[in-house]
């Protein structure tokens, strides 16, 4: 695609834990994952009514995940991970 850093190749995978009370774990069988990861850390919403807003609102959280490491999805959180596909 004209003006894509999308690469041949590439895989995208995403991840959610919408249990509240509860991590879960994912693990990398390639190398050199991308990861960002999206959870209450980084945003939080205070529910006020008509006034209701964000008390925290920050960026994904991103880091390389080294092949064959584990990833531990914190409870409420998306993630998205991007690396190379298989060698043909």
């Amino acid at each position: 695609m004209p003006g894509s850093d999308l690469l041949i190749g590439d895989v995208f995978s995403n991840a959610a834990n919408a249990v509240p009370d509860r991590t879960a774990a994912a693990l990398g069988d390639r190398g050199g994952l991308s990861v960002a990861l999206y959870s209450p850390k980084q945003y939080q919403w205070k529910d006020a009514g008509a006034a209701s807003h964000p008390t925290r609102d920050l960026p994904p959280r991103r880091f390389t995940l080294p092949a064959g490491a584990s990833l531990t999805l914190p409870p409420w959180s998306l993630t998205v991970a991007r690396g190379s596909g298989p060698a043909d």
